[in-house]
C-alpha cells in the first residue's frame, strides 16, 4: 500500500493551502504530511516486512495479503533462534507503535481539516477533492 501511495503522491499535487491559514497551522500541516510519509516508508514497511505475523511464524514465510509468498529477511532468519525471536519482537514492537503514532497523526490531520471547514466555515473538503 506504501507504494501505491507514494505513486499517488508524485502524480498527483495537493492544492495549496489557502492564504488565511495561520502560520504556525500551515507549518504544522506540512510537518504531519512529512512525519506520515517518514513513518510510513523507512519505518513502517521495513518493520512489517521484517515481522511474521505470529512468534510461531517466524520459521515461515509471511503470505502477502494471500497471494504471494513474502519470505522474511534471510539475514534475520539464520541468526540463533533466541537472538531471531528478539529482533523479531523488536521490530514487532517498532511496527505497532509507529502504527499508533501513525493513526494519531492521521486524526489530528482529519481534525484539522474538519475544524477548518466547519468552525472556520472554510471550503477545505471542496479544495482537496477538486
Amino acid at each position: 500500500m506504501g507504494i501505491l501511495r507514494l505513486l499517488w503522491r508524485f502524480t498527483y499535487h495537493p492544492p495549496q493551502l489557502p492564504g488565511t491559514y495561520a502560520r504556525w497551522e500551515r507549518r504544522a500541516s506540512h510537518e504531519a504530511h512529512g512525519l506520515l510519509y517518514a513513518l510510513i516508508f523507512p519505518i513502517l514497511c521495513p518493520a512489517g516486512c521484517t515481522t511474521p505475523p505470529s512468534k510461531g511464524a517466524a520459521t515461515k514465510p509471511m503470505q502477502l495479503f494471500g497471494l504471494l509468498l513474502w519470505p522474511l529477511i534471510s539475514a534475520i532468519m539464520n541468526l540463533e533462534p533466541a537472538t531471531k525471536l528478539v529482533l523479531l519482537g523488536a521490530f514487532g514492537a517498532l511496527h505497532k507503535w509507529a502504527g499508533f503514532v501513525l493513526c494519531a497523526l492521521f486524526a489530528l490531520h482529519v481534525g484539522g481539516t474538519l475544524k477548518h471547514q466547519s468552525v472556520d466555515k472554510g471550503k477545505e473538503l471542496r479544495r482537496m477533492w477538486s
